[in-house]
């Protein structure tokens, strides 16, 4: 994140992330550091019993003149959409695994 950049617990377990004047390259780029440090959490981890973390991103862009909380519905509804694309890829590879 950047230095103007805000993190808010939104939810129970659900944060946001606000990126003062940053278009959606600058938005993708900061998505993928979060998502290798979590990969490179995750396969670092050893202390907390090989426990993996995670994490499902949804994006969405505010305009002078929208409803704020419009825009963070949609942003909730892509991070949802990731989630579900997420569990079936993983139900798929499970699916693979049990017909070797």
């Amino acid at each position: 994140m950047r230095g103007a950049d805000l993190l808010f617990r939104y939810g129970g377990d659900e944060f946001l992330i606000v990126l003062p004047h940053a278009n959606c390259e600058e938005a993708a780029s900061i998505q993928n550091r979060i998502e290798q440090s979590v990969v490179e959490w995750n396969r670092n981890n050893t202390r907390y019993n090989n426990f993996k973390l995670s994490l499902s991103i949804g994006c969405s862009t505010w305009k002078q003149g929208d409803d704020i909380l419009t825009t963070i519905k949609e942003a909730d509804t892509m991070m949802y959409e990731e989630k579900r694309r997420s569990k079936d890829i993983y139900r798929n590879m499970r699916q693979d695994i049990n017909l070797s």
